[in-house]
């Protein structure tokens, strides 16, 4: 029998031990393929290209999953999305970017690059998300003598954003003009009004006090009142207080022991794409002004890391690590030591780490991502190749690498299999039609061709009969009743298709293909007949065939199984492999290899 070996198309035809061909199959053990599902979908379509998505278990056993699109995030509730977006405005995250999820207790945070603040969300309690570090900072402009006030004379307000605003004393009323008349309380009314009409600010008044209140959190900017003789006459103010320590963006997010541990930052104005930044302990809440004695006290502090460039992921507890910072080509070991140090950053490789940031995948005590060079397990010791002489030259041949940041790994510990989704040469738009899928308990490799928009783990909830109407009628539905995917709290790979619906792996196989290995040498052979053996399905043989090395490869038709389990040929060859295909949805498990009757050209 000549077994379905490894995929292993970085290897040359003739005398590689393994297969070049492994289409729409799975590594399944060490001596077979198992076939590749389709999509089953099981809920509505997000509004925009999905762009991110994870499953929590609440303290209680409650399941929630949450998604992401570039506009909105959502909860499934029963097998429908419903949008979940914080109220006050809607985000922009980029298309290089994805939206990363965590959660401390029950509390879910999430974080989209450099656009918008980290979002929170607390299993069991919120009905939406809102700003992580949500506090709006606040001022006051106290009207002290409004007879002293003169046309002209101003109150200056810079926003969140550095923005600048002017509010004038005038004779009239109008945007950004306030009258000073009557009364302190009249005059502080008047320009409340003006100062409220203001997008970037909201105010009230008590007496002849104005309290001011950015529209978005953060103690950005500041109050200034500038009079024509330089000092202030008839208005006094405090500059904005009381919002959040500073305002921060990452790109990455993780619990690292007991705190909250943010990569990649745009701090203020400022990207810091080489810092990371942690949380007060055991507050995810909190983020104090680095290096004041307020943060000192919660051990909350950051650091820029000094070689490797931006970071791209963060980990936790990775090969009995307390934490992982991978950088574009450094990773770093993170040890708590408590204060004053808080963590010990110590450097663990250089010139190595992920080429894609959506690539990196922890599970358990392995950390796998997609390098320069290919692709890569890391343990804690270091790291190591995975698909050297294996599949990185086919892979980096086939990815389009316009889109890297659209490479979605995800892993499915039950099956001990990592997913790369990534967008071929044979995309038009960027959008992934391909996985690749590594084995990692037995070290074997595979690919599918599928339109995968994002993949993710997930943790499957419990469908009611109620839940089924977000189906539609029974025949639209794709997984069948039995399915252990209606029951909740299963771990499953899960993703969205082309149509931004939500789809689990556990629909009818796809059509698989599968070649043995080339066999044959100087002397002449005869193909009489080949017999594959997968225990299951509609199975046709194609046979590849080659007088020299150097010659093209003839095929001949698919030819079907007789009663005996053969497929017949008459080729008088060289050189030959079989090429196995079984059909889109029938039952197997096993696709073991094949049998070749085989003579000596010329032999009876």
């Amino acid at each position: 029998m000549f077994s379905f070996g490894p995929f292993l198309p970085d290897q040359a035809d003739l005398g590689n031990p393994g297969s070049t061909v492994a289409t729409n199959v799975l590594p399944k053990t060490a001596a077979t393929y198992a076939p590749f599902p389709a999509q089953a979908v099981v809920s509505n379509a997000l509004t925009n290209r999905p762009m991110g998505a994870a499953s929590f278990k609440q303290t209680d056993g409650t399941v929630h999953t949450f998604a992401a699109d570039s506009q909105d995030l959502f909860k499934l509730s029963g097998m429908t999305f419903g949008n979940v977006s914080r109220a006050s405005a809607s985000y922009t995250v980029s298309g290089n970017d994805v939206v990363n999820f965590v959660n401390f207790g029950n509390r879910v945070i999430s974080v989209s690059g450099h656009t918008d603040p980290p979002q929170s969300f607390v299993m069991g309690t919120s009905s939406t998300f809102d700003d992580l570090l949500a506090a709006q900072a606040t001022c006051t402009i106290t009207i002290t003598a409004f007879g002293d006030l003169a046309n002209g004379e101003k109150v200056r307000l810079v926003a969140t954003d550095q923005t600048t605003h002017d509010f004038t004393v005038g004779s009239s009323p109008g945007s950004g003009t306030f009258v000073a008349a009557t009364s302190n309380d009249q005059t502080a009314t008047n320009l409340k009004d003006q100062i409220d009409a203001n997008a970037k600010f909201s105010a009230s008044v008590a007496s002849n006090v104005v309290t001011v209140t950015q529209a978005t959190a953060g103690v950005r900017g500041e109050t200034t009142v500038t009079v024509t003789d330089s000092s202030p006459v008839g208005m006094t103010a405090t500059n904005f207080d009381n919002g959040v320590s500073y305002d921060i963006k990452p790109k990455s997010i993780a619990v690292v022991k007991d705190f909250v541990m943010m990569g990649n930052i745009k701090q203020d104005a400022t990207v810091h794409p080489n810092r990371i930044n942690w949380s007060a302990i055991n507050d995810p809440t909190s983020f104090p002004t680095p290096g004041t004695s307020a943060a000192a006290a919660v051990q909350s502090d950051f650091q820029d890391l000094p070689v490797g460039g931006e970071v791209m992921a963060i980990l936790g507890a990775v090969g009995g690590m307390d934490g992982v910072v991978m950088c574009r080509s450094a990773i770093y070991r993170l040890s708590f030591v408590g204060p004053p140090t808080v963590f010990n950053i110590t450097e663990i490789e250089r010139d190595r780490g992920p080429f894609a940031r959506n690539s990196v995948v922890n599970v358990g005590p392995f950390a796998f991502y997609l390098g320069e060079e290919g692709f890569w397990s890391f343990t804690g010791a270091g790291s190591q190749s995975i698909g050297d002489q294996k599949v990185d030259r086919f892979f980096l041949n086939d990815l389009d690498q316009n889109y890297i940041d659209r490479v979605y790994g995800a892993a499915d510990p039950t099956q001990k299999m990592v997913y790369w989704a990534y967008p071929s040469f044979g995309s038009s738009d960027g959008q992934p039609n391909k996985v690749i899928i590594y084995n990692w308990a037995v070290d074997r490799w595979s690919t599918a061709e599928v339109n995968q928009e994002y993949m993710f783990r997930n943790l499957s909830t419990e469908v009611t009969l109620e839940g089924l109407d977000a189906f539609g009628t029974v025949d639209s539905i794709d997984v069948s009743f039995d399915s252990a995917s209606w029951i909740g709290g299963l771990t499953s790979l899960n993703g969205f298709n082309a149509d931004k619906k939500l789809c689990r792996f556990t629909g009818p196989s796809l059509a698989a293909q599968l070649e043995t290995q080339e066999i044959g040498g100087s002397n002449r052979i005869y193909v009489n007949a080949i017999r594959p053996y997968v225990d299951g399905g509609t199975v046709t043989v194609k046979l590849k065939h080659r007088a020299a090395p150097g010659d093209s490869v003839t095929e001949t038709s698919e030819n079907s199984i007789d009663a005996d389990g053969q497929a017949h040929f008459t080729v008088s060859t060289r050189y030959a492999r079989a090429q196995v295909n079984v059909a889109a949805g029938g039952t197997w498990s096993h696709a073991q290899g094949v049998d070749a009757e085989v003579v000596a050209d010329g032999a009876a």
